[in-house]
């Protein structure tokens, strides 16, 4: 499976911690990214990974608190 192929698998998953996550403050949103990215530390392919994930998911928390 090449990563765009994960990609793609994941987002509904993604779309769901998506929803999840709009419903907590900055804060709580912010200590699940540090645990999720504390996680794969040592695991450098995995943590490029969730730091992408994460781009999208604070891109995507961003747009629905401006609208």
């Amino acid at each position: 499976m090449t990563e765009r192929e994960f990609y793609i698998s994941i987002i509904p998953d993604l779309a769901e911690l998506i929803v999840e996550l709009r419903d907590l403050c900055q804060e709580e949103r912010e200590q699940i990214k540090e645990e999720m990215l504390n996680n794969c530390k040592i695991r450098p392919q995995a943590y490029r990974m969730i730091e992408k994930l994460w781009i999208v998911i604070d891109s995507q928390l961003k747009e629905k608190s401006t609208v």
